[in-house]
């Protein structure tokens, strides 16, 4: 009796141990499915992370290259701004140059010239005569 108790016994234990068995089996199964699941999430996240910088370099580079195209233009304009004004400068001081010319020589000769230039005058016994054809 005592033989088929041990027997029994043992069958039992064994039983438990093939059913443990299996359950670790399962529950390794599942781990490593998870596992593989992890992963594919992780290499689909590196695909996209580089996707995501990709595209946020491409954006900066372009921003970068519209930036300086608007300020190269900027920078054509007010260069042609600032010669516009050269000239006027030289314009000027040439003139400037001319009415010092002027102040230095005779005050009566700049006087009779501004009065037959600006005021159209003439001496009493002088006569002018006016080229209508051109």
């Amino acid at each position: 009796m005592a033989i088929k108790k041990a027997v029994r016994r043992r069958r039992e234990s064994g039983g438990q141990w093939s059913r443990a068995k299996k359950k670790l089996r399962k529950s390794t199964d599942f781990v490593r499915r998870q596992q593989f699941e992890l992963l594919q999430i992780f290499r689909s996240f590196k695909t996209s992370t580089k996707v995501v910088v990709t595209s946020i370099f491409f954006g900066v580079f372009l921003f970068g290259i519209i930036s300086i195209t608007h300020s190269l233009n900027s920078i054509s304009e007010k260069q042609k701004r600032i010669d516009e004004l050269d000239e006027q400068i030289r314009l000027q001081q040439i003139a400037n140059e001319e009415i010092d010319n002027q102040l230095k020589g005779d005050m009566d000769e700049l006087i009779e010239r501004l009065a037959r230039e600006k005021l159209d005058w003439v001496y009493p016994d002088e006569e002018i005569y006016i080229n209508k054809a051109g």
